[in-house]
């Protein structure tokens, strides 16, 4: 908090608590629990692989042992929108997707 001035916030140093900070997360963490389950995704129909993925071709991803196959893909990794720098993943018109996979960190970032 030192470049505030202009916006009239005076330069303070935070006092930081780390246990506070960490318990805030916990209590997020709880909270969306319910939503953001393997068992709940699974319950809906999707499948669910907890494996680190990469890509084999430009169709096809593995995770775990598990290879996937699919027209488009999506990468969900963080809680802003971000086109990845792929020309050939931009298209110009949106067709129906009919396999698709979705990477994420989290099913909420899907």
């Amino acid at each position: 908090m030192k470049t505030g001035e202009p916006y009239g916030v005076s330069p303070v140093m935070p006092q930081v608590s780390y246990a506070a900070a960490k318990d805030h997360v916990h209590k997020v963490i709880e909270t969306i629990a319910p939503v953001d389950s393997q068992e709940r995704f699974e319950g809906l129909g999707v499948q669910v692989i907890r494996a680190f993925g990469k890509f084999l071709s430009p169709t096809e991803v593995q995770a775990g042992d598990t290879v996937i196959e699919a027209r488009r893909f999506v990468i969900a990794t963080g809680s802003s929108p971000f086109v990845p720098p792929f020309r050939d993943w931009i298209r110009s018109r949106i067709s129906p997707m009919r396999r698709s996979l979705i990477c994420a960190t989290s099913p909420i970032t899907c």
